[in-house]
């Protein structure tokens, strides 16, 4: 996101607790994460949901996801797997309260296929196990923080491999 973008996003209301569409079946909400925000992803392939990273900390959950989630008609407990792109706070930190919520869902932390049309995606660099998730029927490549161009605000691109991120570019 440039710094046009994010002054744009800033702008805006924070809590209206909506997943937005960016293409069929792969949806955003954003939670408010210091002055700059996360993004939680609802994927929804034939009759599987997944959830892809599930903000900082326990309050966003209850506080963002799952109201955004009541909002469309779906309880947590509804989702069948979370993935998480990696092991940072800012993406990981609610996990806790989300099996504590809904303790049958599946977490998925390596490459495996989702659904019918939905897999996971390595992203190596960016942590050595970041991965994403490629929605196959839409092109859609869900990357979370694995790429990250020049970054955003006081989060310069950080690297924890960086051959690997540069061989993970070259791929995509």
């Amino acid at each position: 996101m440039d710094f046009e973008s994010l002054d744009r996003f800033r702008g805006e209301d924070l809590e209206h607790n909506s997943f937005y569409e960016e293409a069929p079946g792969v949806h955003r909400l954003r939670i408010p994460f210091q002055a700059l925000y996360t993004s939680v992803f609802l994927v929804e392939a034939d009759n599987v949901r997944i959830l892809v990273d599930c903000g900082a900390k326990p309050g966003d959950v209850d506080g963002y996801i799952v109201r955004a989630l009541c909002a469309r008609g779906i309880a947590l407990s509804d989702v069948d797997m979370l993935v998480l792109t990696h092991k940072h706070r800012d993406h990981a930190g609610g996990l806790a309260r989300v099996l504590e919520l809904a303790p049958n869902i599946r977490v998925v932390k390596e490459v495996c296929r989702l659904a019918n049309g939905v897999v996971t995606y390595p992203l190596a660099g960016h942590t050595v196990d970041c991965i994403g998730v490629l929605d196959e029927r839409s092109r859609t490549l869900i990357t979370c923080d694995g790429l990250q161009g020049a970054g955003v605000d006081k989060y310069p691109c950080s690297t924890d491999d960086r051959d690997a991120y540069l061989a993970t570019l070259e791929r995509i």
